[in-house]
């Protein structure tokens, strides 16, 4: 299982959908690193706060299903965060909420590469992609650190 979290290290720009320069911030595990994505990219998911702070994942997550948690930075599980996902070849778009125990599912997901971005008010989101494939361990899930910063 892969958990990502990340650091106040400052990065480069990002532009969000609304065209706002944000601030992409780098994360110190090796396979992680900061990337700068397109205005259209994210277009359509939810914006949680005003010159809100996010933060893309470099590497993929590979699962069989669409279901994970989030918590905070101290490990605590983070209620009625919203995960997102959208098919690359799509324009609609999927979502959930996590529970008091900060997970999330979101049921009959197609094999294929997905964006996603986990929001939660007062804290920086994370986007990135997830993959879908009957190959993927059946015990991974998306797990996801979230931490304090508007």
């Amino acid at each position: 299982m892969q958990r990502h979290s990340s650091t106040s290290q400052t990065g480069r720009p990002f532009t969000s959908c609304a065209s706002r320069v944000l601030l992409a911030f780098l994360f110190a595990h090796p396979s992680l690193n900061q990337l700068q994505s397109d205005a259209h990219r994210f277009q359509g998911f939810t914006e949680a706060h005003p010159e809100h702070i996010i933060v893309e994942l470099r590497e993929p997550i590979l699962v069989r299903d669409m279901r994970g948690d989030m918590r905070d930075h101290n490990g605590d599980p983070e209620k009625d965060a919203i995960f997102e996902i959208r098919l690359r070849s799509s324009s609609q778009i999927r979502r959930a909420k996590t529970n008091e125990k900060g997970q999330f599912k979101i049921r009959h997901v197609p094999a294929g590469t997905y964006d996603f971005k986990a929001t939660l008010d007062g804290f920086q989101s994370v986007v990135g992609t997830v993959i879908v494939s009957k190959t993927a361990d059946p015990k991974a899930r998306i797990k996801l650190t979230l931490n304090l910063g508007v």
